[in-house]
This record gives C-alpha cells, sequence and structure tokens, in this order.
C-alpha cells in the first residue's frame, strides 16, 4: 500500500527565512502546571531525553523569522505528547486551548498559536558528486522519529545557534558534524510544518565533493554517528520517490525527499509500481 501523498503531509510556508531576529519578549505560553508536566516527562522520560533549550519560530513575514526561547519540555509536552501522541496526559487539556484558533490548516495559522512551542527543526539532505542521496534510518532509542527512515541529518536549533548570522543554516552544519563528521555548504529550500507533529521543519540540501563509499571511514568517526540512526543508505536519484512511497519516513523527510526528486502527482502514482528492496541500498 502506498504512502499518504508527502504535500498532504505537511503545511507549507509561503516564504524562505532570509533575516532572523531574537525576541527579548517570550511568546510562548505554557498551559502546563509543574505537576502536569512531570507526569507527563516521566511517562516518557528516556535516558537521553534532556530539558534543553531551544528555538522558538515566533513569525515569519517578509522573510523575517522572529525567534524566541523555549525548552524541549515544551515540545514534548504539547507536540509529541499532545499533538502526535494524543495521550491522555496532555491531549485534553491542550485541544482546549487550541479549540480558539479553529482548524490549523495553513503554516501561519500554526504560527498564531501561543500555546505551541514551535522549535525550529532542520532537515537535511546531501547528494554526493555522482548524483546519490545518503539517507538514513533512525535508531528506536531517539524521542522524535525512532525506527523510522530520514534525511541526511535532522536537529533542532538550540540557544548557541542564534550566535551565528544564518541560525537555521548553522544548526544544518552543526548536527551534520556532530552526526556524521561532515562539513557542507548548505542553503535553505523551504519551510513546512508536519501536520502530525505541528514543528516548523526548515529543509535544507547541499553537495559534497567525494563519493559517499569514500566518506564512509570519516562519518562513521561521527559523535552521534550511532546514537542517531542504525544504519545508513545510498539511494539514486532515480529511486527516490519509490523509496518514500513504499517506506517509512518521517513526514518532514518524505516531502524533502519528494520535492528534490522533483515529484508530483502522476510520478507518485508511478513509484508504487516501481518496488525497490531497501536492502541494496544499505551501506552501514
Amino acid at each position: 500500500m502506498q504512502n499518504k501523498y508527502p504535500p498532504d503531509r505537511v503545511l507549507i510556508s509561503n516564504e524562505l527565512p532570509i533575516q532572523f531576529e531574537v525576541s527579548e519578549i517570550w511568546p510562548y505560553v505554557d498551559i502546563f502546571t509543574q505537576d502536569e508536566r512531570m507526569a507527563i516527562v516521566n511517562k516518557y522520560k528516556t535516558p537521553n531525553l534532556f530539558n534543553g533549550d531551544c528555538v522558538r519560530l515566533d513569525s515569519l513575514k517578509n522573510g523575517k523569522a522572529c525567534l524566541s526561547a523555549v525548552k524541549f519540555y515544551d515540545f514534548l509536552c504539547c507536540n509529541i505528547v499532545g499533538i502526535h501522541n494524543k495521550d491522555d496526559l496532555a491531549y485534553p487539556k491542550l485541544s482546549q486551548y487550541l479549540q480558539k484558533y479553529g482548524r490549523l490548516d495553513t503554516f501561519d495559522k500554526v504560527l498564531s498559536v501561543n500555546e505551541l512551542p514551535n522549535i525550529i527543526g532542520t532537515s537535511t539532505l546531501l547528494h554526493d558528486i555522482n548524483d546519490d542521496f545518503l539517507l538514513v534510518e533512525r535508531n528506536t532509542a531517539v524521542s522524535v522519529g525512532s525506527g523510522l527512515f530520514a534525511c541526511t541529518s535532522s536537529g533542532s536549533l538550540d540557544m548557541d545557534d542564534i550566535s551565528v548570522p544564518n541560525p537555521i543554516i548553522g544548526c544544518g552544519q552543526r548536527e551534520l558534524i556532530e552526526e556524521l563528521n561532515l562539513s557542507c555548504n548548505l542553503q535553505i529550500e523551504g519551510i513546512v510544518i508536519p501536520i502530525q507533529k505541528m514543528q516548523p521543519i526548515a529543509l535544507l540540501t547541499g553537495q559534497v565533493g567525494k563519493a559517499w563509499r569514500e566518506l564512509l571511514p570519516l562519518m562513521v568517526r561521527g559523535a552521534d554517528f550511532r546514537k542517531e540512526n542504525s544504519r545508513v543508505l545510498i539511494v539514486p536519484r532515480s529511486k527516490l520517490l519509490p523509496m518514500i512511497s513504499l517506506y517509512a519516513f518521517t513526514d518532514a523527510a518524505a516531502f524533502h525527499i519528494f520535492f528534490e526528486a522533483g515529484g508530483n502527482r502522476q510520478k507518485w502514482k508511478d513509484a508504487e509500481f516501481a518496488p525497490i528492496d531497501v536492502r541494496q541500498y544499505y551501506i552501514q
């Protein structure tokens, strides 16, 4: 059975973030009491889960992204546990607050919700000199995208990233070094909000200067190589659409790959009849 059409899985921004401004006022409104928060955290806490500093996307207008500070547990309680899992500890209270905003069916509407932390994530998709793409299979220890396929690397902005001129690209480059021990020039192709999780995700692309197999010995020395991923794959551009059609990818990764592969509805329908065995692409 074919997966859901990728553009239907996300809300797409009409703008790209070009300029960045950090607000001293924090618009996020925390609806959970301390007891409620700890009950949620204790239910879902894993050894690698901690309440780190994250960056909220308050608004994106005329290319200007306004940012502020939030905590990871804000995202855990609202987006992962409340919206995605619809857990009975978080979802009933969160849904009461979201009702006043009506249907959250556009990118801008989601950003207008003060009760959502809207932390910015990044999805980085790289190809090599042979136009082959490096994808990853997330391990089951991570709190986001556990066990799913994803793009080359991913992560969320932290407060250290705002010290560089473009915090989004800075985050993407930092995550590449941490996860795969790679450095690469990146550009922002778009920004989307996956409907299942309601988190703004910036889509970054770039090219490495060698073939992936030449870079593998370097990549495995990445500090978080095994922490984040169970395996990596080399996939030709021509096989990207069949991959996301047949296998379980994060929503952001599915759209990102669909966009990069030049997907449309006809190509998506055709991909259903081009079955592939993912095992032929594993390299590590």
